[in-house]
């Protein structure tokens, strides 16, 4: 998250979108084995529908093409 600070924090704690996002569940969700959980049963439900889910959760790990496979395996 620190490089996303770049563009989108260090400049109001309060309204940063940066800081509000590492901070949440979105932002802690490659360290959450629920968000692996429902990883599984997104990928289950519709073929590489996890790529989606890494977007949001893992900017960073979509960005460096770490979102294939979809089941977030190649997260560092």
């Amino acid at each position: 998250p620190e490089d996303c600070f770049t563009c989108h924090g260090n400049f109001d704690e309060v309204h940063e979108p940066g800081r509000n996002w590492a901070a949440s569940p979105m932002g802690q969700a490659a360290r959450d084995p629920a968000f692996y959980a429902c990883l599984a049963i997104a990928n289950q439900d519709a073929a590489f529908a996890g790529e989606f889910c890494l977007r949001c959760h893992t900017p960073a790990g979509w960005l460096n093409g770490r979102s294939t496979p979809p089941d977030g395996s190649a997260l560092a």
